[in-house]
């Protein structure tokens, strides 16, 4: 798939980008500048991650080729993205699924990169790579969620989403001296890598096991 190639070259620019980001911070401290530059890597990640998956879902109803070469036919529905943000919206609130009906605005469609999203509305959908995506998006691999909370912390700062923060925060190791809310700070304990580095290579594992 197109999107696997798409989301992998941006993938490695974000890698870089992380890992210049936590350079810089060793000159400037923790400073406005740094903050600042934090919030934009981890909404851009955020962003590609969405958009992958949004087109992964797209292509998997419209028909597509996998990156094997093998085809996946088209369900035998409406498959407009309109159409598909409503089977999803629908699914995901547990309301029955109506014929004819379709969002409208762009802003109507779900928040594609949520994993426990997916997991409701891919077998709703029912794509003929059901099994295949259901495998990739259902791993049991946290950086999803843990991107999801931490921009969505960064975004809409307030009492609920910094607790969420500090909540994930208790699964990684942090530098001694770092506040705990700086994310860019973390290592994830099993590699003792930089826990932004380690979720860009979970998310690069999801997107190739599910355009496989």
């Amino acid at each position: 798939m197109r999107p696997y190639k798409i989301f992998y070259k941006k993938s490695c620019i974000f890698f870089e980008r992380a890992k210049q980001t936590i350079e810089y911070k060793e000159k400037i401290g923790n400073t406005w500048e740094y903050k600042y530059i934090t919030y934009s890597l981890i909404s851009d990640i955020w962003k590609i991650w969405c958009l992958f998956c949004r087109e992964v879902i797209i292509l998997s109803c419209s028909g597509t080729k996998t990156r094997n070469g093998i085809n996946i036919n088209a369900r035998r529905a409406d498959n407009t993205i309109q159409r598909i943000s409503y089977e999803a919206n629908q699914a995901r609130h547990g309301r029955i699924i109506r014929p004819n009906k379709k969002d409208i605005y762009i802003r109507q469609e779900p928040t594609w990169g949520d994993q426990y999203l997916l997991m409701q509305v891919i077998p709703a959908l029912s794509p003929n790579n059901t099994n295949s995506l259901i495998t990739g998006f259902g791993l049991d691999i946290s950086a999803p969620k843990h991107i999801q909370i931490i921009r969505n912390y960064l975004a809409h700062s307030n009492v609920e989403s910094a607790n969420e923060v500090k909540n994930i925060a208790q699964h990684y190791n942090i530098m001694q001296g770092s506040d705990q809310m700086d994310a860019l700070s973390w290592v994830e304990p099993s590699t003792a890598s930089y826990a932004i580095l380690y979720w860009l290579r979970d998310l690069e594992s999801i997107a190739s096991i599910v355009t496989n």
